[in-house]
């Protein structure tokens, strides 16, 4: 099954939260609604073509703002423009 996202909404594959800092501190639960995801974008739709927001790119994002979707083999989000707060660059 292939998702096709449009007008200004990017498919998204959740990271795992991180649940250590990387100073090796445990960090508690956030309540919904006041967390911040991370995720790689799978596709993108024709409103974010020309943006930062393209396949590959890993992005933080407001959760509460997304569509859950079933893929053929994860838990998928669709976001819109407007919920995706930075691109993250590694390296």
């Amino acid at each position: 099954m292939r998702i096709r996202p449009v007008r200004d909404l990017a498919l998204v594959e959740p990271l795992p939260a991180d649940d250590v800092s990387p100073g090796g501190i445990l960090l508690p639960d956030k309540r919904e609604g006041e967390q911040t995801a991370k995720g790689i974008v799978r596709e993108v739709g024709p409103g974010l073509i020309g943006t930062p927001i393209e396949p590959g790119v890993r992005i933080a994002y407001r959760p509460a703002g997304a569509c859950p979707l079933q893929g053929s083999d994860a838990i998928l989000h669709l976001v819109p423009y407007d919920q995706i707060l930075a691109v993250i660059e590694i390296g």
